[in-house]
């Protein structure tokens, strides 16, 4: 696949006046809606080659910009801060201020017509079709007062930005300023670290981001799934030299599709809950996994999995990249330090009281989402060659036979330890201290059953 093109986002518009970028010629165009004035604005409209008010934003030019020069004449301040244009539904612009206005020869465009879109809306059509627009991926809209007041105002203005994504347009207040990364590029922005920061924020509204990776950040992202309104079950993790245990916390999850790959890539979906939401999840593993050698046990609490690491080693974190989602935590309960690791091969484990069945190879699992409640058959030993359940899809209603086996290898733990540090115990009241290295999880206790084999 061929490399994405790279848009460019600067925020030099926040420095003293440099009206056209230096390094890519970048054309700014300004609109002033009718929120308070950010302390920049006399900057943003050196800049700009073209300013225009969105209806009631000229009466925010008239009555606040002179505060921001106290110690001039604010007929002086109106005169030079005048207006290109003024458009908009004009139920907002106060009679005086358009008087004035008009007197000074700014444009009036009154489309009280058209209340099927924002004043916002309106403004960046003129721009984009006036000979300003000459070439789009240079110009560049800034909007004062597209943030704060009513919230539907807001949602309509974020609106816009997919409108029109292949303008760049910056939403600016005293706080924040937001701009769309369209997911047809590869976006670069150059900060102004004096003036911005440090904090940002990555948010998929309107569509999922399937793989979103970024660098510069103090937590970067490697390839993470993003959604608005995502359901994500808590995952608990802890690691032998070996091994790795995970831990799926979802009760009475149904139809469960479970996937790993030989590469680490693990994915989840299964419903549950009375209104039977989709839950899912797509980890990508810190190294590669036997997926022959694997176990996997969906039970009435949680889906556990013993994932045989395909070279023996320590891992110390369980997903590539930076820092793990929230979602994603130690268990305590489950760890040992390096030095008191004894290497347990998968066949080895307790899979919750599963007698001979010792939790389903992950080569064998697919097709038996409906039998979450299987855990706990302690007395079905003789059922070691599964391969002839893949099409149990129906067996769900076996729910109620689970807790009838040895549980201790995956008694329920409470503690929340978001981080392992090389060489840190973490002391509890009942079970071994635990404590070591690792990254950030989690992990549960539950029974058997199977899952899909990418390979």
């Amino acid at each position: 696949m061929s490399a994405m093109d790279v848009m460019l986002h600067s925020s030099s518009f926040l420095l003293p006046l440099n009206p056209v970028d230096d390094t890519t010629g970048t054309r700014y165009a300004l609109i002033v809606l009718n929120q308070s004035l950010p302390r920049f604005t006399p900057l943003l409209w050196e800049h700009a080659k073209l300013r225009l008010c969105a209806d009631g934003g000229a009466n925010r030019i008239y009555d606040e910009l002179p505060l921001f020069f106290p110690h001039e004449d604010a007929l002086a301040i109106r005169n030079r801060y005048k207006p290109d244009v003024i458009k908009g539904d004009m139920d907002s612009i106060r009679r005086d201020v358009l008087d004035f206005y008009v007197n000074l020869g700014t444009k009036v465009i009154d489309e009280s017509q058209d209340q099927d879109t924002t004043d916002l809306d309106k403004c960046i059509l003129y721009i984009r079709d006036s000979t300003l627009n000459q070439e789009t991926s240079r110009l560049q809209i800034l909007a004062t007062g597209a943030l704060g007041g009513r919230f539907d105002h807001e949602a309509g203005n974020l609106n816009v930005l997919y409108r029109y994504p292949d303008t760049r347009i910056v939403l600016l207040s005293d706080d924040c300023l937001i701009q769309l990364l369209p997911k047809s590029h590869r976006h670069e922005i150059h900060i102004q670290s004096s003036l911005e920061g440090p904090h940002c924020g990555l948010i998929p509204i309107g569509t999922p981001s399937a793989k979103t990776t970024t660098s510069g950040l103090k937590w970067d992202l490697a390839n993470t799934e993003m959604r608005f309104g995502g359901h994500h079950p808590e995952v608990k993790w802890a690691e032998r030299a070996d091994i790795v245990y995970l831990t799926v916390q979802l009760a009475d999850a149904k139809d469960a599709d479970v996937k790993l790959d030989p590469e680490g890539i693990f994915s989840f979906s299964a419903k549950a809950g009375p209104d039977n939401q989709l839950y899912e999840l797509k980890l990508e593993l810190n190294d590669k996994v036997n997926v022959e050698e694997s176990k996997i046990n969906i039970g009435l609490r949680s889906i556990v999995c013993i994932l045989e690491k395909a070279e023996p080693k320590w891992w110390n974190k369980l997903l590539r990249g930076g820092k793990p989602p929230h979602y994603v935590k130690v268990d305590w309960d489950k760890w040992v330090d390096e030095d008191d690791d004894t290497p347990t091969g998968p066949g080895d484990m307790d899979m919750g009281g599963m007698g001979g069945m010792g939790g389903m190879d992950f080569s064998n699992f697919g097709g038996m989402g409906g039998m979450g409640g299987m855990g706990g058959m302690g007395g079905m030993g003789g059922m070691e060659g599964l391969e002839g359940l893949q099409g149990l899809g129906g067996m769900g209603g076996l729910g109620g036979l689970g807790g009838m086996g040895g549980m201790d290898e995956f008694d329920d733990s409470d503690d929340e330890g978001e981080e392992a540090k090389s060489g840190e115990k973490k002391e509890e009241t009942q079970a071994p201290a635990p404590a070591p290295a690792p990254a950030t999880e989690e992990a549960k206790t539950e029974e058997p059953t199977p899952v899909k084999s990418d390979k």
